[in-house]
């Protein structure tokens, strides 16, 4: 009789930990995951390939200065105006 209580409590505590098993699984599922990793794998790839093509911010900032250069001119001295500014010795 005893053993027959013990195995019909064994069979109680297979099924139930079976259920907590199954419970357990499903309550995190594998293939979601798959998926959100995928999703932060695509993420990551956008990203990156922005970073890559993106200008970088000095040559944005020089290439506009050369751009306003020549089409409105510099207020630097030209060439010509730097060697007349130079001073010559008792002249």
């Amino acid at each position: 009789m005893i053993e027959r209580v013990s195995n019909r409590i064994l069979y109680i505590v297979f099924i139930v930990g079976s259920i907590a098993w199954c419970a357990a699984a499903k309550a995190e599922d594998p293939n979601k995951l798959i998926w959100e990793a995928l999703h932060y794998y695509k993420e990551y790839q956008i990203q990156y390939q922005i970073e890559q093509k993106k200008t970088q911010p000095d040559d944005a900032i020089n290439t506009a200065i050369e751009s306003w250069e020549d089409d409105y001119g510099s207020y630097g001295a030209t060439e010509q105006e730097e060697l007349l500014q130079f001073s010559s010795n008792g002249d």
